[in-house]
């Protein structure tokens, strides 16, 4: 247990056990500074004073709490990464991979409101941006990126989503909300994402326009729980509709690409709409002719 009120530093040196540490009354506490090779900062208990988490050179692997319900360094607004780091560096304050392929993690008080992700990145990792707190609600993600992984967004409270042509693969709860209403005027999948994974779009949303373009094939269970669609384009692609795939939802209209025979032909589970409302499905829809 570290306790001291009037400490504004600490350095963390290589044979520290991070296991149950504990930062109780520190208030004037501010800066980390991590010399180990493997580090685990979830174990760190009373860590919301830091604004300013530090990386030696030494630093090889770095894992931060998973964010949602509980906040782990709430103050954090700052990673600091030393240039001789061959593993991470730091880009405005976001932890990135060396080579800047992978978004690690966006400090929990970094202060965002729209981010256009960078065509050099090509993953954005694991809770990289998810929060209660961080103020982001404006996301750009080109095509460059081909993977947002699990619980990406989680909790993160954004108005606008922008997917381009290119990216593969949507992660588990990539995008889940939970507790707060927001709309998005539209959403569009795009069609190089054949699969929408499970939860991932779930949680206190209204959609007004959602688009699941050409060549998606599988819509996976709780894809979009408690949401208020009001037109949903699905193509003839799609072969599979999971359990409570749209579960409490509600439709105004599903516009489907393909004939009610090919509508029939969806694998769907019996409950893949369960406690929804579906007001209207039109078969054969074109954009074109409905222009």
């Amino acid at each position: 247990n570290i306790t001291n009120s009037y400490l504004e530093e600490l350095i963390i040196s290589s044979n520290i056990n991070f296991s149950e540490m504990y930062l109780y009354n520190c208030p004037n506490l501010k800066t980390l500074k991590l010399n180990n090779k493997n580090i685990d900062l979830s174990s760190i208990q009373y860590q919301d004073t830091i604004t300013t988490i530090v990386l030696s050179a030494s630093v090889e692997s770095i894992k931060f709490p998973q964010r949602g319900g509980v906040i782990f360094f709430s103050k954090l607004s700052n990673i600091i990464v030393e240039e001789n780091n061959p593993n991470f560096k730091s880009i405005d304050g976001i932890l990135y991979s060396k080579d800047g392929s992978k978004i690690i993690y966006c400090p929990e008080e970094k202060d965002l409101t729209n981010f256009v992700i960078s065509e050099n990145v090509k993953t954005i990792g694991s809770w990289a941006f998810a929060s209660t707190s961080l103020r982001l609600t404006k996301i750009d993600i080109p095509g460059t990126v081909e993977t947002i992984e699990d619980f990406a967004f989680y909790m993160c409270y954004l108005n606008e989503i922008t997917l381009s042509e290119g990216i593969k693969n949507i992660g588990v709860g990539a995008f889940v909300t939970d507790g707060a209403d927001r709309r998005l005027t539209k959403l569009c999948i795009p069609s190089t994402v054949k699969c929408l994974r499970k939860g991932c779009f779930n949680g206190y949303l209204s959609i007004d326009e959602l688009i699941v373009s050409d060549g998606i094939t599988e819509i996976q269970e709780y894809a979009f729980t408690s949401v208020h669609i009001t037109t949903l384009i699905l193509p003839k692609t799609i072969k599979k509709l999971e359990d409570y795939c749209f579960v409490y939802s509600t439709i105004e209209t599903i516009y489907f690409t393909g004939s009610e025979e090919e509508w029939n032909q969806i694998e769907k589970s019996e409950t893949w709409n369960e406690v929804s409302t579906i007001n209207k499905i039109v078969f054969n829809y074109s954009a074109e002719s409905n222009e």
